[in-house]
């Protein structure tokens, strides 16, 4: 075990999922998605923790260059980037 992967409270990590956005548009996941119900409860809470995230400022914008996920080459239809 990593030592970044056990907490100060002494939990630890038992999975990772981790989902990859590509510069042409196209989108990886790598971890245990043969277990389709562990996987999509893991991005259910994901989506939940997300939404109800609160950010300490409304109005916070956050420059391209200090993300790094940037537009594809390929815009998205329906997400605003064309």
């Amino acid at each position: 075990m990593k030592i970044d992967d056990k907490h100060a409270d002494g939990m630890q990590v038992t999975g990772v999922l981790t989902i990859k956005l590509w510069s042409n548009g196209a989108m990886s996941v790598e971890g245990p998605i043969e277990d389709t119900t562990f996987c999509l409860a893991i991005l259910e809470n994901a989506k939940d923790a997300v939404r109800n995230h609160k950010s300490r400022r409304a109005d916070i914008v956050i420059p391209g260059r200090d993300v790094s996920v940037e537009q594809p080459l390929h815009p998205l239809p329906g997400r605003g980037l064309a």
